[in-house]
């Protein structure tokens, strides 16, 4: 059975919806298999192309493809091709950049204008803490790196990220009550395996 897109079914033409509804059945499976190869997670390339899918629900992108369909196939197919590579490739780049290393987001070196500049010694220290705590965050699980990164590097406040997440208050605070405790506990043991 497949599960046509919302946006798809909420058509009101019967003719945009049938024609729509056409597409997805063709097209759907080549699509997912052009943003597979892109990104390489499963996941990641459902919502590239429920994404495409929901973009083409406009009334100028709908005509463009009645046309293409009514016209040629294989120009449907590279205007389909094209556009979930795009999206693919903006995915790919959003999600590169969100999860770049910590190091790189955060100059918690750079020292202000009324700030006395540390020492080697305090930034070579510094800079091995600053892995350790990295190594520490990179071995919780990923459901608790993204919120102590949404709250601690992006500066978001509790009920910022339940707004984003759809979740309530108390299970983010939980969280990343949880996450601390593990990143806690993953650095002691590492300054007792180092000690």
């Amino acid at each position: 059975m497949m599960i046509l897109p919302l946006c798809i079914i909420e058509l009101t033409d019967p003719d945009d919806r049938e024609i729509m509804t056409r597409v997805y059945i063709d097209y759907n499976r080549y699509m997912f298999k052009i943003a597979f190869q892109i990104l390489h997670i499963e996941s990641n390339a459902e919502d590239v192309v429920q994404d495409c899918w929901k973009s083409w629900c406009n009334p100028r992108d709908i005509k463009r493809i009645k046309l293409l369909y009514r016209k040629s196939a294989e120009e449907l197919r590279l205007f389909i091709a094209s556009s979930t590579k795009n999206k693919s490739y903006t995915f790919y780049n959003s999600e590169k950049k969100r999860l770049q290393p910590i190091e790189q987001k955060v100059d918690l070196f750079a020292a202000t204008p009324f700030e006395k500049v540390p020492s080697t010694e305090e930034t070579i220290e510094a800079k091995s803490r600053l892995q350790e705590i990295v190594k520490g965050i990179e071995a919780l699980p990923a459901y608790q790196r993204e919120m102590m990164r949404m709250r601690f590097l992006e500066g978001y406040e509790t009920n910022e990220i339940a707004e984003m997440t759809e979740m309530k208050e108390n299970a983010i605070r939980s969280i990343l009550s949880q996450a601390r405790s593990k990143l806690k506990l993953n650095l002691a043991m590492e300054e007792d395996s180092n000690g």
